[in-house]
C-alpha cells in the first residue's frame, strides 16, 4: 500500500481519516527537510489492518544530529488534543523514541534514527520518503515480532500505560486472547520485578 493508496482508502473507511490527514502532513514535512533521509509507516496501518484505535507508527532515519529538531517538528504535528500520555526514551545514545496517546484516544510512536543506531525496518511498510535508497538500506527480511513474541514490561513502570492501553485496544476489536495473554504475562513480568526490588 502506499499513501495516496490510503488516503484513498479513507473514502470507504473514514474512521482512518485522522491517521490519514497526520501522515499526509508528517509527509511534508518530512519531504522538505533534508536531513530526513527516509521514513516509513509500520505497524497495522502499513498492514491494512487498522480501524480508528490504531497508531501512527512511524520510523524516520535522518542525518547525524538532527533526531531531536525532527522530533520536536513532528510532535508540533501530532499533538491535535491534551496529552494524556507520553513516553520518551533512547534506542541508544543517538536515536530518540517518543510514544503518546491523546485524550481523543489517538495516539503514535515516532522512531528517529541517526546513522550509528543498527535499526532496521521490515515489511510491510509504507514509504513516505527515501532518499538514495535509505529505507532497502535498513530493510530487514526479519518478520516483525507477533504480539506473543513482545515482551511485557519493557519498559518498566514508564511504558505501563501504554501496554495497559494497547490491551485495551485488542479488547475493543474483540481480540480477547490476544489481550488476556499479554495482560497475564505482564502481570508476570510485574510480579518478577517486584521481587527483585
Amino acid at each position: 500500500m502506499t499513501l495516496d493508496e490510503l488516503l484513498e482508502s479513507t473514502t470507504a473507511r473514514p474512521e482512518l481519516q485522522r491517521q490519514a490527514e497526520l501522515l499526509k502532513q508528517l509527509e511534508s514535512v518530512l519531504r522538505h527537510d533534508l536531513s530526513c533521509l527516509g521514513a516509513a509507516v509500520a505497524g497495522s496501518i502499513a498492514a491494512g489492518t487498522a480501524d480508528r484505535l490504531s497508531d501512527v507508527d512511524l520510523v524516520v532515519f535522518c542525518t547525524s544530529g538532527s533526531s531531536l529538531h525532527l522530533l520536536e517538528n513532528l510532535r508540533e504535528l501530532a499533538e491535535t488534543d491534551e496529552v494524556l500520555y507520553h513516553l520518551a526514551g533512547w534506542h541508544d545514545d543517538h536515536s530518540p523514541y517518543e510514544k503518546t496517546i491523546l485524550a481523543n484516544l489517538c495516539s503514535y510512536e515516532f522512531h528517529m534514527i541517526e546513522p550509528p543506531t543498527p535499526f532496521t525496518l521490515k515489511r510491510p511498510y509504507i514509504e513516505l520518503v527515501n532518499r538514495s535508497l535509505t529505507l532497502e538500506s535498513r530493510l530487514s527480511h526479519e518478520k516483525a515480532p507477533t504480539r506473543s513474541q513482545q515482551a511485557p514490561y519493557h519498559s518498566g513502570n514508564d511504558g505501563l500505560a501504554w501496554e495497559l492501553f494497547n490491551c485495551f485496544k485488542w479488547a475493543c476489536r474483540q481480540q480477547t486472547d490476544d489481550a488476556r495473554d499479554y495482560v497475564i504475562r505482564l502481570g508476570q513480568a510485574l510480579s518478577a520485578a517486584k521481587r527483585e526490588a
